[in-house]
């Protein structure tokens, strides 16, 4: 039981050893609810933006276009590891669309990532006010996933049993954790 830990909100957790591939659910009939990945899905996004070569290392940037935004965070140039430490949508969005819907479709699949329905690849436009560059499949739209998925998603891939190149999921292990995590620490909340 780990409800003093939720303080009194409403979540779930899962803990998952891909060694002993064994699960600890708290609230399992939540972490069994499909829902938009948002923040998270950059995990992936990045991983798909390094396997085609739209970024190469933790210093690519995507171009800042001078555009003020709510979060002040976004209002500069950041490169890859800034845009992953700040959630930074509008860097996503544009990595994205340079890699393309049917190459991310494809690798979504391959995954598989929840519902892998990436159908409303520029979102419902009722995100970030509407704004296309903060909107996107990812954002409270058409991709979802539940807890337990995406456990098993992150334990795939930091077990290196996907289509991403070791080299990739090095660097974002670097990203994530100072290259210190691998599945056996994964924990999502």
């Amino acid at each position: 039981d780990y409800s003093d830990c939720f303080e009194g909100q409403t979540g779930c957790a899962v803990f998952y050893n891909s060694r002993t591939n064994t699960f600890h659910i708290y609230q399992e009939e939540m972490a069994s609810v499909r829902v938009s990945p948002c923040s998270t899905f950059k995990v992936v996004s990045t991983l798909i933006g390094l396997e085609e070569g739209v970024v190469e290392s933790e210093e690519s940037k995507m171009g800042y276009d001078g555009t003020i935004y709510a979060n002040t965070a976004w209002n500069q140039e950041l490169n890859l590891k800034e845009a992953f430490q700040k959630s930074c949508v509008w860097y996503y969005r544009k990595l994205l669309d340079q890699v393309g819907e049917e190459k991310v479709k494809k690798l979504v699949n391959a995954l598989p990532y929840g519902n892998c329905d990436i159908n409303q690849w520029k979102g419902d436009g009722t995100v970030n006010g509407g704004a296309e560059q903060l909107n996107g499949f990812w954002l409270e739209s058409s991709l979802e996933i539940s807890a337990r998925e995406q456990t098993e998603v992150l334990a795939r891939i930091f077990d290196g049993n996907t289509e991403f190149q070791e080299e990739h999921i090095s660097m974002l292990r670097h990203m994530t954790a100072g290259g210190n995590m691998d599945a056996c620490d994964i924990q999502i909340y």
